[in-house]
């Protein structure tokens, strides 16, 4: 696959992770060896579809001890998105059922098209979420664990601005088709009139050559979700109506993924194995099914649950702030965890070590997932964060997986942190 092929199927904005969803705080047991203080503040870096927080407060809504995730995102649609999808996952069981919840989440998730009932549902919830950031009242009525104190009013003004174009857009469903084309026929180019060829060979060659777990998304699903930008669907269902959440407005482009698809944060990984029986040599269900599975597990914990505001707080920081954070005294020294996207590694700056604990971890993912990196990628892309890290003041951990690199603080960067108190905002 060429470079500029590659550089166009990407995309500019991550609207899924390409990595399995996972509880932080078992990460944090499992990457942290000390113990953490009861307060526990993790910063969580391009993420960007919110599937680690849902897991997390899943696995641990009834904790007594203080946790608070902190978001930062490089564009007010991500942020926009993710607010939408925990919104639905905290909508009461009076106003919507289990099953109708997930299937509903999983079109918003991963499809450009959707039914008419969930277009109903991102209108409502849209309208509701314009009201929670404009409103104090209204966020401590509904999302009480949310925090917007830290974003600057323009970027609460953008995601407002997003959100009103999702409660209002009209857009047909063959626009939105248009648009996915027009990525395709610039990605593809000479080859778009063979694209279904294009799509097996990605698939049988180079993802499922590479990791083998991703050998539960079935090729026809995979190869559907590339042409025509539908990754969970079900026969007897008419998905004819546009899933605004991809669009920040009506003149833009869609500038999502057309590579890998949304089958990776909850539809590769679950305990249950009989999801991986064979028969015939072939898996008897689909990452779909998967999917479905996980969602629903998740959806069922939280909508059973209220979470305590004064326990867990999901904090929206300014837009792709990172290097900028250290410079208010609140945030200097204050994280035991962060968690950084495979898509944001040349972040690893001395910025973000001034935001760790002395005893702080910086876990990045690894790129074992993403096909199109060849082993030399792999490498030379973990050889650049490393070398990143270590100018930043940072060293490997040990603790390390095949997941995961883990970055613990350098001695030496005490004496940078003392240095630079006397210039942040108190």
């Amino acid at each position: 696959m060429a470079v500029d092929e590659v550089r166009s199927g990407m995309g500019s904005l991550g609207f899924w992770g390409n990595t399995p969803a996972c509880d932080l705080l078992g990460l944090i047991e499992k990457f942290h060896k000390e113990d953490v203080d009861n307060v526990c503040n993790i910063l969580l870096m391009g993420q960007a579809d919110g599937r680690h927080i849902l897991k997390t407060l899943a696995t641990h809504a009834t904790d007594e001890n203080e946790l608070n995730i902190h978001l930062v995102e490089s564009s007010p649609i991500l942020f926009a998105r993710q607010l939408l999808l925990i919104h639905l996952a905290f909508l009461p069981k009076d106003k919507i059922g289990l099953h109708e919840k997930t299937t509903q989440f999983m079109e918003i998730f991963g499809n450009i098209l959707i039914r008419p009932q969930t277009r109903k549902t991102i209108r409502k919830c849209a309208e509701t979420l314009i009201k929670v950031i404009t409103d104090d009242n209204v966020r401590g009525e509904i999302l009480p664990f949310v925090n917007f104190s830290d974003l600057k009013h323009r970027d609460r003004d953008m995601i407002v601005e997003i959100l009103k174009f999702w409660s209002e857009s009209t857009m047909t469903a063959e626009e939105m088709q248009t648009l996915w084309d027009k990525r395709l026929r610039h990605c593809l180019s000479s080859r778009y009139d063979s694209r279904m060829g294009a799509f097996d060979w990605d698939f049988q060659m180079r993802m499922t050559e590479k990791n083998s777990d991703t050998k539960i998304v079935n090729v026809q699903e995979y190869k559907k979700w590339r042409n025509c930008g539908l990754a969970f669907t079900e026969y007897e269902n008419d998905y004819n109506q546009a899933n605004v959440t991809f669009l920040p407005g009506k003149t833009y482009p869609y500038q999502g993924d057309i590579l890998i698809g949304p089958f990776l944060p909850y539809g590769i990984k679950t305990e249950d194995k009989t999801f991986f029986e064979k028969a015939n040599h072939e898996y008897k269900n689909k990452s779909q099914d998967i999917t479905f599975h996980t969602l629903n597990s998740v959806l069922k914990t939280l909508s059973s649950r209220n979470l305590k505001s004064e326990t867990i707080q999901i904090h929206c920081l300014p837009i792709d702030s990172t290097i900028n954070l250290w410079k208010k005294f609140k945030f200097l020294e204050k994280f035991d965890f962060v968690l950084v996207s495979n898509m944001l590694g040349h972040q690893i700056t001395p910025e973000l070590t001034k935001l760790l604990k002395r005893d702080g971890v910086v876990v990045i993912d690894r790129t074992k997932y993403i096909w199109y990196f060849r082993d030399e990628n792999d490498k030379a892309y973990e050889h650049k964060v490393v070398e990143l890290a270590d100018l930043a003041c940072l060293a490997l951990n040990d603790a390390s997986t095949k997941d995961y690199l883990s970055f613990k603080v350098k001695a030496e960067r005490e004496s940078t942190v003392e240095e630079v108190k006397s210039e942040v905002e108190i």
